[in-house]
């Protein structure tokens, strides 16, 4: 299936034809925060929507995504070394959540290629050392967990994935 990947704001709030209500993830969480949250917070971070290209009123998935930054103390001993002591910034993946009625069709990790497509337009312009992800649960984590992603020490539902490895994963996706 073909995904549109567009930003909820470049919609419009008077979009009614973009039908947010059905959204159900299986997380009432993420899904209250998608229908009641996601245009009202547009100020302080961007929510992505994906809508099917034989469908474009249905939402099939989001992301969120803002700036922010870990502390070094998170990171391995080796890691503290290169850093200095003051936190370090990187791109917030806030919220990621597929309906239930889209789930196991890849639709996630096509979510993801566009959130780390975007740190690394981003890392252009402005410092971005990695990708964060705050993990519901243990379930969450481990999906992250297969792209990649690692906890740090101090909060373990906290993962990164330094925009290094992503750049390195696209080098050897280009050549083969």
């Amino acid at each position: 299936m073909d995904w549109n990947i567009v930003s909820l704001s470049a919609i419009g709030r008077s979009s009614s034809s973009i039908r947010r209500e059905p959204f159900n993830s299986g997380e009432p969480e993420l899904d209250k925060y998608l229908k009641q949250y996601a245009l009202k917070n547009e100020i302080i971070n961007k929510t992505f929507v994906a809508l099917p290209s034989d469908n474009p009123k249905v939402i099939a998935g989001y992301y969120t995504c803002c700036m922010s930054q870990i502390n070094p103390t998170g990171l391995s001993q080796e890691e503290q070394k290169r850093f200095p002591r003051y936190p370090i910034p990187v791109m917030l993946i806030g919220k990621l959540a597929i309906d239930k009625s889209f789930q196991k069709m890849g639709l996630g990790k096509k979510l993801l290629k566009h959130a780390f497509e975007s740190a690394i337009t981003a890392s252009d312009k402005i410092g971005v050392y990695a990708i964060r992800v705050d993990a519901l649960h243990e379930k969450a984590k481990e999906y992250y967990k297969k792209y990649g992603f690692f906890e740090l020490q101090d909060a373990p539902l906290t993962l990164i994935l330094p925009l290094s490895t992503i750049k390195k994963a696209i080098q050897i996706k280009e050549k083969s």
